[in-house]
């Protein structure tokens, strides 16, 4: 049990982790140009741990007028021994005004247990209301927004499965090649670190094309 509620808390910051090494590696990406009427970025990703394949998480963003919506989904599941012993599905919805988060609206299934997050800015800061009560945040608040590389700067960013604020710790490290679309690329991965956070980040130029977390179990 230890090793799947680490598994969970992981998950809390929009990673996906598990027992051993995990790899989110894309499948698919369709890019457009940004502007009015701009067909949407897609990021498809599957998901393996320890090399066996456990589900997906995908990204959707839209641009229009300075305004984004991104459309996240993930779901996957862990068996041992043919029985489920961990079930997950994640569904949110951000709007980002100005590389600052404007709404969230987000609901999470764990094992059949439900969060749910909802937010909205105010003159004040971003009024983030859970199932455990009301908080409000000041100033830009993100989330953890692999697509746009100005998450590097951050050195806090909200949790969108509990709508609390994690702080981060971000450095670059050594460029390694990894496959990405069927092909081996160089890439740099940038290591995000916290409080049960432990992962890295992959980019190719200005391109998001990885993700990997360990945890223990």
């Amino acid at each position: 049990m230890n090793a799947l509620n680490r598994f969970r808390t992981a998950l809390l910051a929009a990673c996906l982790s598990a027992t051993g090494l995990t790899n989110v590696q894309a499948d698919s990406a369709q890019s457009g140009e940004a502007g009015t009427g701009s067909d949407p970025e897609r990021w498809n990703f599957r998901v393996t741990l320890d090399d066996r394949e456990i589900g997906y998480h995908n990204f959707i963003r839209t641009r229009l007028d300075g305004v984004e919506q991104v459309d996240i989904t993930a779901e996957f599941e862990v068996k041992v021994l043919f029985i489920t012993a961990f079930r997950y599905r994640h569904d949110n919805t951000e709007i980002w005004r100005d590389s600052c988060l404007d709404s969230i609206q987000s609901e999470t299934r764990t094992n059949g247990d439900l969060e749910l997050v909802s937010g909205s800015r105010r003159d004040s800061g971003l009024r983030i209301a859970t199932l455990a009560g009301e908080q409000e945040a000041d100033g830009c608040v993100r989330t953890f927004a692999y697509w746009d590389r100005d998450l590097l700067t951050a050195t806090e960013l909200l949790n969108s499965q509990t709508g609390e604020l994690t702080p981060v710790r971000i450095e670059a490290l050594e460029p390694r090649v990894i496959r990405y679309r069927g092909s081996e690329i160089e890439a740099q991965p940038y290591r995000l670190t916290g409080a049960d956070l432990k992962l890295e980040v992959f980019y190719a130029d200005d391109r998001w094309v990885g993700l990997e977390s360990t945890v223990e179990g």
